[in-house]
């Protein structure tokens, strides 16, 4: 089976690739917020070539080389309404996993479709002009956070890979994910939260900040009936992969909830509300 092999995103798992993210979308980012004459000489110089030599080997080679980054970036995070689709393809026959991502690709591709199918649409379309200014600074800022983030994520990937047992820290007492673990905890009238994070994980990285950090999610999660388990996705870890795989899960975040009343388990949202991660306390 092809998604016995694969964890979603598991090349962000590796801080150089995360460094490379950080410096190509930095210089980027800097591209568009300075004009050329204030960019580092050899930064112009290299994306020039690499920009030179794409178009070379083919009339949209350069716009190619966009559309890959920016599937690269997209490829970690699947999003609240595609994982279930995912991991169903990943768990099918080949055939149902290229049937799968060539729908995808048409989903992304439909706006253009429609334009070159009725092209009067292109009337509708915004003409050129100083309100490009401003998108190009937006695009910059965003490229230059987004650096920014990864060169974080590259640093603290760096830093969990050096451990024995990689964990995060939050508000609520938590323990290192253990599956085997989970049954007596249950025994014993337990809840047991199961969050799995990563690095890398923007949609986590959103969550943490947000949801997991709201004063009645902690305070529930902090009650002596309540065991929250974390697992962080890194090649240290491979229980968290085993768990994710067992659960058919394609990436991060995956949570989940498991009671007396669901000792399998019931699966949390990826943008969980207070609700969902107390159950209704």
């Amino acid at each position: 089976q092809t998604g016995d092999a694969v964890v979603w995103g598991r090349h962000f798992q590796d801080p150089l690739f995360l460094w490379f993210l950080a410096v190509l979308l930095s210089v980027l980012g800097l591209g568009y917020l300075l004009p050329a004459r204030w960019m580092p000489g050899v930064l112009m110089h290299l994306w020039s070539r690499l920009q030179t030599w794409a178009t070379q080997r083919a009339a949209r080679g350069s716009d190619f080389l966009m559309g890959l980054l920016a599937g690269v970036l997209a490829s970690p995070c699947t999003g609240p309404f595609l994982t279930a689709a995912l991991a169903a393809s990943l768990e099918s026959s080949p055939w149902h996993v290229m049937g799968f991502f060539m729908f995808l690709g048409l989903g992304y591709a439909s706006p253009y479709g429609a334009v070159v199918v009725m092209p009067g649409l292109v009337r509708w379309l915004p003409k050129p002009g100083r309100w490009m200014t401003g998108i190009e600074v937006v695009s910059g800022l965003v490229l230059v956070a987004g650096g920014g983030f990864f060169a974080v994520a590259a640093v603290t990937t760096q830093a969990q890979h050096q451990s024995d047992a990689p964990t995060k820290v939050f508000a609520f007492p938590t323990q290192p994910l253990d599956p085997t673990a989970i049954p007596e905890l249950i025994h014993q009238g337990k809840t047991v939260v199961v969050l799995t994070t990563a690095p890398w994980c923007l949609t986590c990285a959103y969550n943490e900040a947000t949801v997991l950090a709201n004063r009645r999610v902690v305070d529930c999660l902090s009650q002596p009936s309540t065991v929250v388990m974390v697992g962080v996705l890194t090649p240290q870890n491979p229980q968290v992969t085993q768990y994710l795989r067992h659960l058919n899960s394609p990436g991060v975040p995956t949570y989940r909830r498991y009671t007396l009343q669901h000792p399998q388990g019931v699966t949390i949202p990826e943008l969980p509300n207070a609700k969902d991660l107390c159950g209704g306390a």
